[in-house]
């Protein structure tokens, strides 16, 4: 025990566990049954018998229950299911609630008031000086959202000092914070939930340290990519969002997108612009991570709401972002050369992110309120840019516009320019001059980087020969009158 804690409302114990395993030191197994399991063993332990892991263990007390608020399947919301035996003439036993935070106003009359309590994120002080403008960005967006439907400062953000004076892993705080790992394919985002009622008490945002390197290929070139595998067994584990792979896929295309820009002579990736152009993809993962801590689950259908044209927009991109949600998995925007650019990164919030916020968080009369959440959910129907599809449909694979990384309302045109892009990039290789000491790496990364777009371009282009088309709406009454006289 390297420190106890003790407050009226909770106890928490900051604990060295050590671990041995004599057997840990027989050779290791065969490759092909190492690769079967989406977790590979351990590679960096000095010695593999003897591992020191740190855990901090927070016991709190749970607050008084606060009003659930139902879950419709037409919003992608993270949920907790509550068991309730007390019918026999229910379809199923279950209910579910939407995971949200406890947000009230101060002054429930006003139109924009303060809440009584904020939602509170302290930026750790592990996160590196030089981003956590981009982080405090990505975070304090969601904030717009939370205005429309009456907050004010819904979300507040604090930064740890550099003694760590405020312990970041108290359960009482919640914290985006760097991590350091050599096998780290994903970022995480998990929450603290009451099971009673789904309320967010706690929540977590870690990303990979990857993206403060001088060098920002290190995801790409040498963490395990799990995919589909990983995403398979986070979902039959119901960790949809937990474990997310969107940071490291998204370094991925940020390092393809600064390699092209790079050899195109419009940006020196050792000099300021590219420091801004890794800080627009951070704050871009960012709101994706804090999506998740606010309840709300993927989106892979938000990427297509666009036309292409829009996206190739400046103005309207930094305006309205380039997908419907930051909550899909969204790739760089590269022009084709001589083609108009839009904003590379997402920007800013998606209509879907508003309209998923507001049927979370809205304040509704008790009363009134299971109406007025069937009127926000059927919303979706009818407006082309509250598409929603979730993890399961994704990974089913079976519909071509519920997919990871594509873009646009005719992801085939823009599949077709992801591939004409990564043969400009590997053109451009052919008479790249490299300096004097400099290695040959450089140019395998480089056409490393442009064959996995074509990997994922073929891929996504293989899901529009047959299939199936998914959509979420309910049946709906018709009300029809007849003239009597007539």
């Amino acid at each position: 025990f390297e420190a106890v804690r003790n407050a009226p409302d909770q106890s928490t114990f900051v604990v060295s566990a050590h671990y041995t395993n004599a057997k840990a030191s027989l050779p290791p197994l065969p490759s092909a049954a190492a690769t079967a399991s989406p977790f590979p063993p351990f590679t960096t332990l000095p010695d593999a018998r003897s591992l020191f892991l740190g855990y901090t263990y927070n016991i709190a007390k749970l607050p008084d229950p606060m009003p659930a608020r139902r879950a419709d399947p037409r919003v992608g919301h993270f949920q907790t299911e509550i068991w309730n035996f007390s019918s026999d003439t229910k379809y199923t036993p279950k209910t579910h609630y939407v995971n949200r935070w406890r947000l009230e106003k101060k002054d429930p009359a006003a139109e924009l008031s303060e809440p009584k309590e904020p939602i509170v994120f302290w930026i750790d002080r592990t996160v590196p000086e030089k981003y956590r403008a981009a982080v405090r960005e990505g975070i304090l967006e969601w904030n717009a959202a939370f205005a429309k439907i009456g907050f004010k400062d819904a979300i507040v953000v604090k930064q740890q000092d550099a003694e760590g004076s405020v312990d970041t892993y108290d359960a009482r705080h919640s914290t985006v914070r760097w991590f350091v790992a050599v096998d780290a394919g994903f970022a995480i985002g998990p929450s603290r939930i009451d099971p009673r009622t789904g309320e967010i008490m706690n929540a977590q945002v870690a990303i990979p340290e990857s993206w403060a390197r001088g060098d920002r290929t290190f995801i790409a070139e040498q963490a395990p990519r799990a995919w589909p595998a990983f995403e398979a067994y986070k979902e039959s584990l119901g960790l949809d969002g937990m474990l997310c792979t969107y940071a490291s896929d998204a370094l991925a295309e940020m390092q393809f997108g600064l390699d092209l820009l790079a050899e195109r002579g419009e940006i020196d990736p050792a000099g300021p612009e590219a420091d801004a152009f890794v800080a627009q993809a951070l704050k871009a993962v960012v709101m994706h991570e804090v999506g998740h801590t606010l309840g709300l689950a993927h989106n892979f259908r938000a990427s297509t709401v666009y036309p292409l044209a829009k996206v190739s927009d400046p103005a309207f991109t930094r305006e309205n972002g380039i997908s419907g949600s930051v909550m899909d998995y969204i790739p760089i925007n590269i022009a084709v050369k001589g083609e108009t650019q839009g904003a590379y990164f997402e920007r800013t919030l998606g209509p879907y992110d508003f309209w998923a916020i507001e049927y979370a968080y809205k304040p509704l009369p008790k009363e009134t309120e299971a109406d007025e959440l069937a009127q926000i959910a059927a919303r979706g129907a009818s407006d082309p840019l509250l598409a929603f599809s979730s993890d399961q449909e994704a990974i089913a694979g079976l519909d071509p516009d519920a997919s990871l990384f594509d873009l646009g309302a005719d992801p085939l045109a823009y599949l077709a320019k992801r591939i004409a892009i990564s043969q400009e990039l590997w053109q451009r290789l052919q008479v790249k001059q490299l300096k004097p000491g400099e290695s040959y790496d450089v140019l395998r990364r480089n056409f490393d980087s442009g064959f996995r777009q074509f990997n994922r371009a073929a891929a996504l282009t293989a899901k529009y020969v047959g299939g199936v088309h998914y959509v979420r709406d309910f049946a709906a009454w018709v009300m029809t009158t007849t003239n009597a006289g007539g």
